[in-house]
């Protein structure tokens, strides 16, 4: 299991999904900024996020 700590800086009070804050990772010794929280997850889940599709040659 991996273990996160969430700081939460600001809000915004007319879009509380609108937040500042970082994401720890305790083991991976990682520090990452995010602005909404719909960043949250894909920060939690780098393996799941879909990637650009890249050109054929």
């Amino acid at each position: 299991m991996e273990n996160y700590i969430v700081r939460i800086y600001a809000r915004d009070q007319e879009d509380p999904g609108k937040v500042t804050g970082t994401l720890e990772s305790v083991e991976g010794e990682t520090l990452q900024a995010f602005q909404s929280l719909n960043a949250l997850p894909e920060l939690l889940n780098p393996d799941t996020t879909p990637r650009p599709r890249q050109a054929d040659d």
